[in-house]
């Protein structure tokens, strides 16, 4: 961790001073991966427990790959989400009554990740519940 000695050298200094090496962040990322591959492909580990550890990485995934700072719901519909043009509109500083939206390009990992979790969800939530499709469709 860079912790910004060099601050006062620096007088163009902008943002944290707390920067992760890149190096860091790509062994952080392989040590999750493999921890939630581990649950996934654990055969003695119920179906819910596998299934929940496969969501939680492929949210941590789109986290990775947009850039997402948690600090808010960022998507409040899938009306936000442009996956044929591979592009999102995340508000992830919402708070009171500003906005923050950003327009975040999507690479193709993220665009197939969406798809799948759409199709998972269309197929297990969102035909017997209304409140789900009013709330995640924006209708």
């Amino acid at each position: 961790m860079d912790t910004g000695s060099n601050l006062e050298a620096n007088n163009r200094w902008v943002g944290s001073a707390l920067n992760p090496k890149p190096e860091a962040v790509a062994q952080m990322w392989r040590d999750t991966t493999a921890h939630f591959e581990s649950i996934v492909s654990d055969p003695n580990k119920d179906l819910c427990t596998r299934h929940n550890a496969r969501e939680i990485h492929e949210v941590f995934s789109l986290i990775f790959q947009t850039f997402h700072r948690i600090v808010s719901d960022p998507l409040e519909s899938l009306e936000l989400l442009d996956l044929e043009h591979r592009r999102i509109i995340i508000d992830d500083k919402h708070q009171g009554n500003s906005q923050a939206h950003r327009l975040i390009p999507l690479g193709k990992l993220a665009v197939t990740q969406c798809e799948d979790q759409i199709e998972h969800l269309w197929s297990w939530h969102l035909p017997s519940n209304p409140k789900h499709q009013k709330r995640l469709l924006g209708s």
